[in-house]
Formats: structure tokens, C-alpha cells, sequence
């Protein structure tokens, strides 16, 4: 269990980009930065929330229990209005599969469009 004079926080995402930017965020603020790989236990986290800020908040509660301290995520989704009530930004990561990799993300989102 930390103590409240600890000042470390955990960057709950293993994308490299999405930790960049929380580290970005949080610098000049005297904390620690913990990654994921320091957590002996990673969670896995079921992205099921309607909302960004839901799937955010699911991510930082499991990496938080994980940890035994505080965690920091984010989620986000691209946004295309084109293609209007047929895409939704939450689901970008998954949208082509809970298996698929990039390349297969890509070709889905151009048949889609």
C-alpha cells in the first residue's frame, strides 16, 4: 500500500503515443511516472463503456487496483462525420474485430467508406 506522501502515478496504457501524452501532461508536477510494465499483475480491461471518459475511467480503476496506487488513462477514438450514424469513435480500436491488427483495421474502414 503506498502512503500519501507518495507522488508516484501510473500511466495505465500500453501504447507508446497515448503514454507520451499523459507524461506530457503530468511533467513539472513533481510526480513519479510508474508504467505498465512495473505492475506485476497487469489487468485486463474490457473497453465496455458507452463513453470515452467511461472506458477511460474502467482503465484507471483496474490499473489503480493493479498498482496499489494512482493511475492515470485516457481513451480516444477517431472521429470521421462522413460517415455519420455508421461509425462510432468509441468502438475505433475494436471496431474490426477484438483480433484484428492494424493493417485489418484499415481495410474495414475503407470498405466502410
Amino acid at each position: 500500500m503506498k502512503t500519501p506522501k507518495d507522488r508516484s502515478i501510473l500511466l495505465a496504457t500500453t501504447n507508446p503515443a497515448k503514454r507520451r501524452m499523459l507524461a506530457w501532461l503530468l511533467r513539472g508536477l513533481g510526480l513519479r511516472l510508474q508504467t505498465p510494465e512495473e505492475v506485476p499483475s497487469p489487468p485486463r480491461v474490457e473497453e465496455s463503456a458507452p463513453t470515452h471518459r467511461g472506458n477511460a475511467l474502467l482503465k484507471a480503476v483496474a490499473w489503480s487496483r493493479a498498482c496499489g496506487g494512482t493511475a492515470i488513462a485516457s481513451d480516444g477514438g477517431l472521429e470521421i462525420p462522413a460517415l455519420g450514424p455508421t461509425w462510432d469513435s468509441v468502438h475505433t480500436a475494436r471496431f474490426a474485430g477484438p483480433d484484428a491488427d492494424d493493417r485489418q483495421r484499415l481495410q474495414r474502414l475503407l470498405k466502410l467508406m
